[in-house]
C-alpha cells in the first residue's frame, strides 16, 4: 500500500519557531550590543577630544574650548547616529609645583545614550529598554600651565553640560 502523503511540510512548520528564536532572542539583542559598542566608542572620542582641548588651552578659555569641541562633534553627525541624549564634562585643573612637576587636567565625560532598539522586557535593563550612561576619565599634562599666574596655582573645578 502506497502512502498518498509525503512528509515535506515539516520544514515549513518548524520555520516559525526558528525565526522567533533567531530574530527575537539572537539578532535584535546582538544589534543592540553592536550599537552599545558604537556609543561607547563615540563617547570615548568625545572625552579624548575634550581633554586634548583643555590641555592646550588656558584656564580662562576652557568653556570656550569645550564649546568648540561640542560644535565640531555635533557637525560630524555622530551624536544623532549614536542616539546620544545628553552629557557632562567635569574638569579639574591640578597645578604643578615649584619642583618641576607639570600641571595636569582631569576630565570626566559622562554621556547618556538611548538604546538603538527598545526590546520590551518585564524588568528595566539599561541599553535594552532604558537609557544608559557611559563615563570616561582622562588625565593629561596641562601644556599651557603658567607658574607665574597666581590663578593657575590653585585647583579649579567646573562642569560643562550639553544636550542634543
Amino acid at each position: 500500500m502506497k502512502k498518498l502523503r509525503k512528509f515535506r511540510g515539516q520544514a515549513i512548520v518548524e520555520t516559525g519557531p526558528a525565526l522567533f528564536v533567531l530574530l527575537i532572542l539572537i539578532f535584535f539583542p546582538m544589534l543592540d550590543l553592536l550599537a552599545m559598542g558604537l556609543q561607547f566608542c563615540c563617547g570615548w572620542y568625545l572625552n579624548h577630544e575634550a581633554t586634548h582641548e583643555l590641555s592646550v588651552s588656558k584656564l580662562a578659555d576652557w568653556t570656550i574650548a569645550l564649546d568648540q569641541v561640542k560644535g565640531k562633534f555635533d557637525n560630524t553627525g555622530i551624536p544623532k547616529f549614536a542616539h546620544m541624549v545628553s552629557g557632562t564634562h567635569t574638569y579639574t585643573s591640578v597645578p604643578g609645583d615649584n619642583i618641576g612637576t607639570p600641571g595636569s587636567v582631569n576630565n570626566t565625560t559622562a554621556v547618556v545614550c538611548k538604546p538603538f532598539l527598545y526590546i520590551p522586557m518585564f524588568f528595566p535593563c539599561p541599553g535594552v529598554n532604558q537609557n544608559m550612561t557611559f563615563s570616561f576619565t582622562t588625565v593629561a599634562t596641562w601644556e599651557t600651565f603658567d607658574k607665574t599666574n597666581p590663578t593657575n596655582m590653585s585647583q579649579t573645578s567646573g562642569t560643562y553640560a550639553f544636550t542634543e
